[in-house]
């Protein structure tokens, strides 16, 4: 069932996953780690420190702008020397729907995680669930095709169906997603964010008192990868740091999180370049590519001292209070 509810994923992502043309051409000035827009955190963070790693045996990649996960992945298989980085969920419908990068393409480290949120202003619309059952109501802002936001977007809805009755309008990005809820031209903004509690537009969400979204179910933390590990954790992840007695925003949320990961071409025989280079990247540190910040290694930790059969039955009973109360717990 796990891996119906995979290809059924990959299926309905085909066509999106295949549209996506990278912007780096093969005429590029040496190699590049595709990461996302200038003002991201894969570009000014993580980027950064895979440049400085491999500045340190003397690669000469550089960090270059990008349109996000569906983008770095198709560039770095026409460009295999490149490094890319992308949630691990939006990964399996790429290759399905591009089987020569999937020959050309390999994953070699977690960098990190990166957790989906919803918010909304809608009454009492608490958990991706009830966003199903109304979908045909609901105009929802989505980051733009080729970013990780929308390639994650199109695997939930291969794993729960009616979202695909939903309104679906382009954003800019996160922020101007939750400006359009803002502005009553969406009922709610869909994107993928590091659970940074510092992070601006989670206050924009907060200072404007949207609800925010649990969007994890049990069948999307039931989804496997291809090599058999889950695709999603549901974690209680904070999105404000604020003790103050009056907040009336969200402190913390309950969500789903997917593996932030870096990927590379795979070495053609006698390619001592490449071979080195997935060497390096393979057994680099968590570390060497990781920034050292509190709110990166708390979602780290909690994901992997988590219980699988915990998170689920979370989910279900989070779905059974939805449904009798039509409100939050906290």
């Amino acid at each position: 069932m796990r891996n119906m509810n995979f290809l059924k994923s990959a299926i309905v992502a085909a066509a999106v996953f295949s549209g996506i043309m990278p912007s780096v051409s093969l005429a590029q000035e040496g190699p590049k780690i595709m990461t996302g827009s200038s003002s991201g955190v894969y570009f000014g963070t993580f980027g950064p420190k895979t440049e400085e790693l491999l500045s340190n045996r003397k690669y000469k990649h550089t960090v270059a702008e990008s349109a996000g996960a569906g983008e770095n992945y198709l560039n770095v298989c026409q460009n295999p020397r490149n490094v890319g980085m992308g949630q691990a969920d939006v990964l399996p419908g790429l290759a399905a729907a591009n089987p020569d990068c999937a020959e050309k393409v390999q994953v070699v480290n977690t960098i990190g995680a990166e957790c989906i949120f919803g918010v909304t202003n809608v009454a009492d619309l608490i958990n991706i669930d009830q966003v199903s059952d109304i979908s045909f109501n609901l105009t929802i802002a989505v980051p733009p095709t080729g970013s990780g936001a929308r390639l994650t977007w199109q695997n939930l809805v291969g794993l729960v169906p009616n979202l695909v009755d939903a309104t679906i309008i382009d954003a800019k990005n996160a922020a101007d997603a939750v400006d359009l809820v803002k502005k009553g031209e969406a009922d709610m903004a869909m994107f993928v964010s590091f659970p940074d509690p510092e992070n601006a537009t989670f206050a924009a969400a907060n200072e404007a008192e949207l609800t925010f979204v649990d969007m994890s179910n049990e069948a999307i933390l039931q989804q496997t990868l291809p090599d058999g590990s889950f695709t999603y954790d549901a974690l209680e992840v904070t999105v404000a740091n604020t003790g103050l007695k009056f907040w009336k925003g969200a402190n913390a949320v309950n969500t789903a999180c997917t593996k932030t990961v870096l990927f590379t071409g795979k070495p053609m025989e006698g390619d001592r370049f490449q071979t080195t280079l997935v060497k390096l990247l393979t057994e680099a540190k968590p570390e060497e590519l990781q920034p050292q910040v509190g709110w990166l290694q708390s979602v780290m930790n909690t994901a992997a001292n988590t219980s699988r059969d915990k998170m689920i039955e979370a989910a279900k009973a989070a779905k059974e209070f939805a449904a009798e109360n039509g409100v939050a717990l906290n």
